[in-house]
């Protein structure tokens, strides 16, 4: 496993360009008829999801994070 050091800011960033890409990876799930493809997007996208879901449960519990909010 790798780790990386980002900043508050790094990490929002970071957040918005995966959000971005997940809606993009979504709407080309949406126009995909090759069914082994839709099936591999769908992967990608629960990956995508899982790294979300990490970026936001950082900011959330990191006490760096929660002093700058605050």
């Amino acid at each position: 496993m790798q780790h990386l050091e980002l900043a508050d800011h790094e990490i929002k960033i970071l957040q918005d360009i995966v959000t971005y890409y997940l809606s993009e990876l979504r709407m080309e799930i949406a126009g995909t008829d090759q069914l082994a493809f839709r099936e591999n997007l769908k992967g990608k996208e629960q990956e995508i999801k899982q790294i979300l879901a990490t970026l936001e449960q950082v900011t959330q519990t990191d006490p760096a994070h929660e002093k700058a909010a605050g």
